[in-house]
Order: structure tokens, then C-alpha cells, then sequence
């Protein structure tokens, strides 16, 4: 398992699931991964570089090996709320 965390931008997120996808690829699990990007703008609705959480769905949903997209840091669980559940809403994973 992988947690990739508080991971700002996402291109950087994808190279680290390509890393593990190489170092991993003559396993017989492979590298399961675990995603969970900061939402500290717009009361937590955005990420620090704007994107929102349907970029991050849209993003890492069509990544077999990613099993969970999370949130984390922003302003604390009531202003997560919704964020969390859109992710829920629309995902495959979260």
C-alpha cells in the first residue's frame, strides 16, 4: 500500500503512482494506493491550486490501482463535509 499525501498537484501524484506501478510491476498484488490531496481554499471546497473535487475524481478515478481518494489538512471535518461527500457521490473510489 501506498499513501500518497498532501500531495499539492496531481501531475506529481500520477508520477508517483507510475513509480510504483515500475517498481511493483513483477508483484503478484501489484501497488495499491491510497490518494488524499489538502482542500484548504473556499472553505474547503478547492484545492490550494484551484482545482475542485470533481478534478480530483475526474483525475484518479480511471486508475485501477488507486482504492481511495481522501481529503486532508484544509479547516477540519465540518468544512469537509461536503467536499467529502461529492467525492463519494461521483467516484468509484473514496
Amino acid at each position: 500500500m501506498l499513501l500518497i499525501e498532501t500531495q499539492q498537484d496531481m501531475l506529481v501524484i500520477k508520477c508517483a503512482i507510475s513509480a510504483a506501478n515500475r517498481v511493483f510491476k513483477n508483484s503478484a498484488s501489484g501497488c495499491r494506493s491510497w490518494c488524499r490531496r489538502p482542500f484548504d481554499l473556499n472553505g474547503g471546497q478547492n484545492m490550494l491550486t484551484g482545482s475542485d473535487p470533481a478534478a480530483l475524481v475526474a483525475t484518479f478515478d480511471a486508475f485501477n490501482e488507486v482504492d481511495v481518494l481522501g481529503v486532508n489538512c484544509a479547516f477540519g471535518p465540518p468544512e469537509l463535509t461536503e467536499t467529502v461527500r461529492f467525492i463519494a457521490r461521483i467516484g468509484r473510489v473514496w
